[in-house]
């Protein structure tokens, strides 16, 4: 086998970019919200009107910082998916054209006998959550313990950080399979 076709072409850098870009600007706005709390505190006049007006400046950076975190990560969360669907929708296209729709609508789908499977396919569900109820579905809950029926998604960062890499991994399992189709 070539050197070159042990390289994926499947790649996530633009997520990657957009994931620091989300934990940049969380921090960023954290920083802020902690010198705004120094000044605050260091300030002589602190009526109660001003305290009101600076709690409820700090609770709306707070909801905005968690807002842009959150929709950040489903937004990671939906683009790997989608990302991985066109992938093998190319791959399938590029090395299998004469194949029938139905042979090609076969490859591309998810094939629970590769490795990490799991982990693209807790993403498809992941995925599909977002888009459709923006909280956990019974399809969710019943394959992965971990999640609980019609709960909100919560912080998915971790969840996106905790299954690129297997995510990545699955792609290259099933590049191969489509490759190796005869």
């Amino acid at each position: 086998m070539d050197l070159y076709e042990e390289i994926s072409l499947f790649d996530v850098s633009l997520l990657t970019n957009l994931q620091k870009v989300i934990k940049a600007e969380a921090g960023r706005i954290e920083q802020e919200k902690e010198i705004e709390i120094e000044i605050f505190n260091q300030s002589n006049c602190q009526c109660a009107g001003e305290a009101y007006e600076f709690s409820m400046d700090q609770r709306l950076k707070t909801e905005f910082q968690n807002d842009f975190v959150e929709l950040g990560a489903e937004l990671l969360i939906i683009g790997l998916y989608k990302q991985c669907e066109l992938y093998f929708k190319v791959l399938v296209n590029e090395y299998h054209p004469t194949k029938s729709n139905t042979v090609k609508k076969v490859l591309r789908s998810l094939k629970d006998s590769l490795p990490h499977y799991d982990s693209i396919n807790e993403l498809r569900l992941i995925n599909n959550c977002i888009k459709h109820a923006g909280v956990v579905s019974s399809s969710l809950a019943n394959e992965y313990t971990t999640w609980n029926v019609d709960e909100p998604l919560g912080s998915l960062l971790p969840v996106y950080e905790r299954l690129v890499t297997n995510v990545r991994r699955y792609v290259r399992e099933h590049e191969l399979y489509i490759k190796q189709y005869a």
